[in-house]
């Protein structure tokens, strides 16, 4: 058997394949509801391999030094692992 935080990752996972889009969409039309909605989003980092995080699990392991989180967003993943290099160094010294 599963352990209980490996259990309530799967259940979530599964609510999330089936519900993020829409959760997505309520992020940018439901006003008023945004910041509970936000609490639900699920992100792939640089580091999660497959596995999802949440914006406050990512900033309790962000190292001290770091101060600034910068993302990139596309219609897919794969075309997100396609943009050329120089765009990475351009996110970090263009903002």
């Amino acid at each position: 058997m599963p352990t209980p935080n490996l259990w309530l990752y799967n259940r979530y996972t599964k609510f999330w394949s089936e519900f993020g889009k829409s959760i997505k969409m309520g992020i940018m039309e439901d006003t008023p509801n945004r910041s509970k909605l936000a609490k639900l989003l699920r992100y792939k980092t640089s580091t999660s391999g497959e596995k999802l995080t949440g914006l406050a699990a990512y900033v309790e392991r962000m190292p001290d030094w770091q101060t600034d989180i910068y993302f990139l967003a596309g219609e897919s993943e794969d075309a997100i692992t396609k943009v050329p290099p120089y765009v990475y160094g351009c996110i970090l010294t263009c903002t």
